[in-house]
């Protein structure tokens, strides 16, 4: 056989190895789950916001819910032939096995670390730069490009030179969650809208991706998964400023910021998404 034909052992194997690490993202949320409970981050006892305490709890909390959730998509994205077919602008042939690392996937993400980096050059409001253009890369080009663009634009780049973090542990667990959300965003918009009609994409499918979408990051009524959980109660504590953090995030950068940055992104990146390079 050749080693680019799908052999019902590596369709095995790949079955065996999603349902894996589906596992181990659900463990790993309960674990960050169980970990914000039992660490009690809105008392006094982790020291003030953004102490190096509470950096230590960010990180544990990234490494249980953010990690595994970037080797599950990227995996996932692996076994998507179909897909990969479609990013290489060639016919699908099943039974083929496509590569996911080709050289236009790295420039892409090479491209995209560089412009999510420098992006906050120019801060401009209420177009969030950063957010922009890694919801963008999600829509256009996919996961991939989209997560690790965020992830490593903030660890490189945006963090130690437009927000002044030097500490390690908190630069770490914000490349994994800013990763992280673009990651599952991409994964859904790929699954279930995609290959729909524009119309549909930029109706329902813009309601259903916002929803979603703001489930990760940093959430309604109810925190988001990440920045919802980590900023607010695990950075911003204690209770107090973990209140008045949580007000501003709903009365403010989810309204006049949040809001507006995806939707312009999600309605340029879908309308274009046929005229990818």
């Amino acid at each position: 056989m050749s080693e680019r034909e799908m052999t019902p052992e590596i369709a095995e194997t790949q079955s065996r190895n999603l349902k894996r690490l589906e596992m181990a993202v659900i463990l790993g949320i309960l674990g960050g789950f169980t970990l914000w409970m039992l660490a009690d981050p809105t008392s006094t006892k982790w020291g003030v916001t953004q102490s190096p305490e509470r950096m230590v709890l960010l990180l544990g909390y990234a490494l249980l819910v953010a990690l595994p959730l970037w080797i599950w998509s990227i995996y996932r994205f692996s076994t998507r032939q179909r897909w990969l077919a479609e990013d290489l602008a060639v016919p699908f042939e099943p039974g083929r096995v496509y590569p996911l690392w080709t050289k236009k996937r790295i420039t892409n993400i090479c491209l995209g670390i560089g412009l999510v980096g420098i992006s906050e050059l120019l801060p401009v409001t209420p177009i969030y730069l950063p957010q922009f253009i890694a919801t963008y890369l999600t829509v256009v080009y996919g996961p991939i490009e989209g997560g690790l663009s965020a992830g490593f634009g903030y660890l490189l780049i945006r963090g130690p030179l437009f927000n002044g973090i030097t500490n390690p542990f908190q630069l770490i667990a914000f490349c994994l969650g800013e990763g992280m959300t673009y990651f599952v965003t991409g994964q859904f918009y790929r699954e279930y809208l995609f290959s729909k009609p524009i119309q549909q994409r930029l109706t329902i499918g813009l309601v259903f991706y916002l929803l979603f979408a703001n489930s990760f990051h940093a959430g309604f009524i109810v925190p988001g998964l990440f920045w919802g959980v980590a900023e607010n109660y695990l950075v911003f504590g204690p209770l107090p400023a973990s209140l008045a953090r949580r007000v501003w995030q709903m009365a403010y950068w989810i309204p006049t910021t949040w809001l507006y940055t995806v939707v312009g992104a999600y309605i340029t990146g879908t309308v274009l998404q046929d005229h990818r390079i």
